[in-house]
């Protein structure tokens, strides 16, 4: 019982550790937006596996982090619904009521740096 318990401890850590290793974000590129008063940075997320007819860059999940000029993190998408890299209309960002829109119906609040 107790190799049981011992292999089922050593499987999950070999899974969480798995986990946090592939489960990385690779930097894409950043856009200087609203005269350049602040910077927002592309992230894709990594695939363990990947497949032909898979949607290429456009069908990978991706991550954004909003700068001010400075370079201090405002706010991400860390919890926000996850969104395709092809949603992200890259010329149409917009700064509304102290909201950063990246996508259609979806924003960063400027002032608590979450999603709303």
């Amino acid at each position: 019982m107790k190799k049981a318990l011992y292999f089922i401890g050593i499987v999950l850590v070999i899974f969480f550790l798995g986990y946090k290793f592939f489960n990385q974000k690779e930097f894409i590129r950043s856009v200087k937006i609203s005269d350049a008063k602040y910077i927002v940075e592309f992230y894709k997320e990594k695939r363990f596996f990947a497949s032909s007819g898979d949607g290429g860059i456009s069908g990978t999940l991706g991550y954004i982090r909003l700068l001010d000029k400075k370079g201090s993190e405002i706010g991400d998408t860390s919890d926000c619904p996850p969104f395709f890299l092809g949603d992200i209309d890259l010329l149409d960002f917009k700064i509304r009521d102290n909201h950063f829109y990246y996508s259609r119906g979806s924003a960063i609040n400027l002032k608590t740096g979450r999603c709303d």
